[in-house]
């Protein structure tokens, strides 16, 4: 293996590493999404207007309560598999001994 097959990234990796920096900040909340300046300034707004109103906006953390009242209803029940029923599903496209699967009629 190669030096570069290691620190090759995907070029989607690139093109999503600020949506994903905002999703995380949006997740934490406070402080750490402050300091993402998503607060979209004003017209000719400077930088020391646009800080002050910053420092005085509420964030409240809406997102992470979202996600965890989602997850919970989620996880409610735990998740159930039927081993028998998708063996059953899957059988007619394995090989048998060299004859052909049987194809299920749709």
């Amino acid at each position: 293996m190669y030096y570069e097959d290691i620190e090759y990234q995907h070029p989607d990796y690139e093109n999503n590493l600020d949506r994903w920096e905002f999703y995380v900040r949006s997740y934490m909340g406070g402080q750490d999404y402050r300091d993402g300046s998503y607060l979209t300034s004003y017209l000719n707004e400077d930088k020391n207007a646009y800080s002050r109103r910053l420092a005085l906006t509420p964030l409240d953390n809406h997102c992470r309560n979202v996600v965890h009242v989602y997850s919970s209803f989620l996880w409610r029940q735990p998740p159930t598999r039927n081993f028998q029923q998708m063996e059953r599903q899957c059988r007619p496209y394995r090989l048998h001994q060299g004859r052909q699967p049987r194809r299920p009629e749709l």
